[in-house]
């Protein structure tokens, strides 16, 4: 099984990766998704841990996993783009 530290940092980055790619956001207008959680890298991050971190652990703990993930998340996507 998969660390919980390394779901976050892997989580963290591509949810950061993922909104800094031109093809997904050319996505997100053809099939008018651009809205949360879909546009925010914060959001993205957290739904995209939770969905994969309940299937292995613990709800509450899950939330801890996905908080982290998101802001680490949030925090590079900052750094990428030079906010």
């Amino acid at each position: 099984m998969i660390n919980p530290l390394e779901i976050l940092v892997l989580f963290g980055a591509f949810g950061a990766l993922i909104q800094n790619l031109p093809f997904y956001q050319w996505f997100l207008n053809k099939t008018k998704l651009n809205f949360k959680p879909f546009n925010c890298t914060l959001c993205l991050t957290f739904w995209l841990t939770m969905v994969y971190c309940v299937s292995f652990f613990n709800p509450l703990y899950c939330i801890l996993i996905s908080s982290g993930a998101s802001v680490l998340g949030e925090l590079l996507d900052r750094k990428l783009n030079d906010f």
